[in-house]
């Protein structure tokens, strides 16, 4: 998928929340961005930032405090990391979507062993999204796919299966969805 087309994606999911939650005062912190490299990489290029600005909504702002490059499902559904994110959704009450990137890294560490490690990695989303609700029942989480050309054979399967699992996980929770 290309970076305009989930860009476009993107924005039209936070459109939908605004819509549905209703549009709040200047330089509103509305995302909680929580998760690996790509995330990190969504804060430091701005890049939800940028589409809402390009949308009109310039007002919101995300928050990428606690993002971890190189991290993993089963380390955000320790203690200490649940933790950190209480933290930012207690500091930080308009705060009512919270996007997560999780799960890729956890792939790549056990290609072997993929359809074992699954269950593990969505038990431990599953955590996170839990714990997330269980201090904000009314916030809404977004786990986002990605993926990268493996080598000249195509994209990478292992990545490609997690996606279709996310899909089908999250149409479950009505305050979980996929992007």
């Amino acid at each position: 998928m290309s970076l305009n087309k989930c860009r476009f994606i993107g924005v039209v999911f936070m459109l939908t929340i605004f819509l549905i939650t209703g549009v709040a005062g200047a330089q509103t912190q509305r995302i909680l961005l929580v998760g690996d490299s790509w995330t990190a990489l969504m804060w430091d290029y701005r890049s939800f930032q940028t589409a809402l600005s390009d949308s009109g909504l310039s007002q919101f702002e995300e928050n990428g405090n606690i993002v971890r490059s190189g991290s993993r499902a089963v380390e955000w559904a320790q203690q200490s990391w649940l933790d950190d994110i209480t933290t930012e959704l207690t500091n930080n009450p308009t705060i009512d979507i919270v996007h997560l990137s999780m799960g890729g890294n956890d792939i790549l560490a056990a290609p072997s062993q993929y359809d074992t490690a699954m269950e593990t990695i969505f038990d431990d989303i599953d955590t996170v999204v839990n714990h997330i609700l269980s201090i904000r029942p009314d916030i809404r989480c977004a786990i986002s796919g990605y993926d990268y050309i493996l080598d000249a054979g195509g994209l990478h399967p292992q990545l490609q299966r997690f996606a279709e699992e996310a899909v089908d996980r999250t149409s479950v929770n009505p305050r979980f969805f996929y992007i």
